[in-house]
């Protein structure tokens, strides 16, 4: 669905997933328009109705050559507009209305939504890196293991809760009932065959509402940050689990982290989370997209 809202060529264009955050994006949509008309912008508006139809309708906008598209909603639906815009050229702002709203954790951006638009708006635009795996696209986090499961168990409880309560219930459930995968595991260089309890390629910092998977991410350095840890006992898991919130689980011998640009993870059957969204993938590459993205982001404070 596509209203017109200003006369003249549409400079911008938003696209809102009227359902993200139990309808929170639909309802700030007024407030959004309010931002653009602020600043004079032209601007068209595209309301997605079923999965993927962002990342279309983000497609559609860059074959159009609009500057900017504002994507209202949440990490899954910046995912599916990430696989439209990727290196295409046209900008990204971001507004985030979701359930985890992960994403916008690692950059610096004011935690109020409509706050952060005013700012990318009035900030030079520069380049933001993002992910790909395999024939998809992803800007925060992707992995494989104990996180899949936990996405799965957490579905079982958002009817009831919503954010970190639901997610770590899921984690809570997960422990009992995890098994570790077989698989192999390729990066800078490097041949890892083995049972594996988690595999991340992070771009971002965060998953799972707050969960800090990977603090020394950075979304502009040109790297994935990749962590995985080896098959562990339910105890030993159980003991890392206060650790892994704040993301200083990375400290411990067991976790292997190392930068790099390319990986690839090989398991028959394996599910790989993208941005907490879940695909079946035997084989997937990864590669980092130095760049992929343009917003508006200040630069962060050292």
């Amino acid at each position: 669905m596509r209203t017109k809202a200003r006369e003249g060529p549409s400079l911008y264009r938003i696209i809102v997933n009227p359902s993200a955050g139990a309808g929170k994006a639909a309802a700030i949509l007024p407030e959004v328009e309010a931002v653009l008309r602020e600043k004079g912008l032209t601007y068209d508006i595209a309301a997605t109705m079923a999965p993927w139809d962002a990342a279309v309708l983000s497609a559609q906008a860059a074959a159009e050559h609009v500057e900017g598209v504002v994507a209202i909603g949440g990490d899954g639906t910046f995912f599916e507009v990430c696989n439209g815009l990727a290196e295409t050229g046209t900008a990204l702002y971001v507004v985030s209305c979701g359930t985890g709203n992960d994403f916008v954790r690692s950059l610096p951006l004011p935690k109020d939504p409509i706050e952060a638009l005013r700012l990318q708006l009035n900030t030079p635009l520069r380049p933001v890196d993002a992910g790909a795996a395999s024939k998809f696209r992803f800007l925060n986090v992707a992995g494989a293991g104990f996180d899949v499961e936990v996405l799965r168990q957490t579905e079982r409880y958002k009817s009831r809760f919503h954010g970190i309560i639901s997610y770590l219930l899921g984690v809570i459930r997960t422990v009992r009932i995890y098994r570790p995968f077989h698989g192999i595991l390729e990066v800078d260089g490097e041949r890892v065959e083995g049972d594996f309890t988690l595999v991340v390629f992070a771009n971002g910092q965060y998953y799972g509402g707050g969960m800090r998977v990977a603090r020394k991410a950075d979304p502009c350095d040109g790297y994935f940050d990749v962590l995985w840890v080896p098959a562990l006992s339910k105890a030993r898991i159980c003991t890392l689990l206060p650790l892994f919130m704040p993301g200083w689980y990375d400290r411990l011998k067991v976790v292997r982290r190392v930068r790099a640009k390319t990986a690839r993870l090989i398991s028959p059957g394996l599910t790989v989370n993208m941005d907490g969204e879940l695909r079946d993938m035997d084989d997937t590459q990864f590669r980092l997209l130095a760049g992929a993205l343009r917003m508006g982001l200040p630069e962060r404070k050292r």
